[in-house]
């Protein structure tokens, strides 16, 4: 997670004036896309911000590493105040569930 851009995104004082975060905005009809690029030698690959224009919705994100791979995620159907059960969150026991070793 270092090495992406995720990193930059997560940290708690993003400055997007630092001089190795390039921006690209792209305007469409319905949506806009915010493209994050690390120019820093140890970190590679982009992270794409999909927002709905109306109302202004963060709808997905796309992140394309360093060989062009793309990883899309949608935001679909959400729902606010809703209680989930925090063993979603345990990877070991979602590993043992699953049989993973």
């Amino acid at each position: 997670m270092r090495h992406t851009p995720f990193f930059h995104l997560l940290k708690r004082d993003l400055d997007f004036n630092d001089s190795d975060i390039v921006l690209d905005h792209l305007i469409g009809t319905d949506y806009n896309e915010l493209h994050l690029r690390i120019t820093s030698q140890h970190l590679q690959g982009r992270l794409e911000l999909v927002f709905q224009n109306d109302p202004l919705l963060l709808v997905g994100w796309i992140f394309v590493d360093e060989f062009e791979n793309r990883t899309m995620v949608q935001l679909l159907d959400i729902k606010s105040n809703i209680k989930i059960d925090p063993r979603f969150f345990n990877i070991e026991l979602q590993k043992d569930l699953l049989n993973l070793d």
